[in-house]
């Protein structure tokens, strides 16, 4: 996943479909579900898949996103959020939480993911 800014979000997602987790390095459960993400991300090469960390962005943009919890998911879609999941009580929920705002929310289906366990160890790197 893609560590950006602000800024940087805002541009990517005005003509298309980013999943941005907001974080912070003294959220636990961030930690934990980042490589979670992360992988998914790899299944679904047709989205976009950032990070912003909300120590290192300026508060009264990350209020304006709507963000006040760590972590929050946030589908955006043509410059605004479409949905969003807030919080991390068990990884492997929010993860199905993810896929299902994406399909309600997008065209990618099962047809267009990877299955990322297919893709050869050399060619996949790091998940």
């Amino acid at each position: 996943m893609e560590e950006v800014t602000v800024a940087e979000l805002k541009r990517a997602c005005a003509n298309g479909v980013v999943v941005a987790d907001w974080e912070a390095l003294w959220c636990r459960k961030c930690k934990y579900l980042r490589p979670k993400l992360a992988k998914l991300a790899k299944t679904m090469p047709a989205l976009r898949f950032v990070s912003i960390d909300v120590n290192a962005a300026p508060y009264a943009e990350v209020t304006a996103a709507g963000v006040s919890k760590m972590p929050t998911i946030q589908l955006w879609r043509d410059g605004h959020v479409v949905g969003e999941i807030i919080g991390a009580s068990e990884t492997a929920m929010v993860i199905e939480q993810v896929e299902k705002l994406i399909r309600e929310n997008t065209d990618i289906h099962e047809r267009h993911m990877v299955d990322v366990d297919a893709i050869p160890l050399d060619t996949r790197g790091k998940i």
